[in-house]
């Protein structure tokens, strides 16, 4: 995989190669570097339901036991038997909590905050 500005060279070199040249002296080739391309983006805009998710959630990293199952503070709760030993994400966002392997739910449950500031899993 070539970088940007490898890519540019490598671009120029193939154009200058098949324009050629004329009269023994080169032609000229208006070419505009990537910065003159890209000087128009200046950031990445994201959806508010993306920066939500990292901004207000919480995330925390388990792993999974030989049955498919994970520790969470003091509850068991499944997430894939075919995923024994792998790592999870467990997020706890805005009264859910989602165990995700990759980027793929594989298990969503309710979550009730009591009084006595610990959470209770509803279903």
């Amino acid at each position: 995989m070539l970088v940007c500005g490898q890519q540019f060279k490598r671009e120029r070199m193939i154009l200058w190669q098949y324009f050629g040249s004329e009269g023994g002296k080169p032609l000229l080739l208006v070419t505009h570097s990537p910065v003159q391309v890209l000087a128009w983006h200046k950031g990445t805009m994201y959806s508010a339901e993306f920066l939500d998710r990292i901004l207000f959630a919480t995330r925390y990293t388990r792993y999974l036991d030989k049955h498919g199952f994970l520790r969470f503070q003091n509850w068991k709760l499944y997430g894939e038997q075919g995923l024994a030993k792998a790592p999870v994400t467990v997020w706890v966002y805005d009264g859910s909590l989602k165990v995700e392997y990759q980027a793929v739910t594989l298990s969503q449950y309710t979550v009730d905050e009591s009084t006595s500031r610990k959470s209770r899993i509803l279903a």
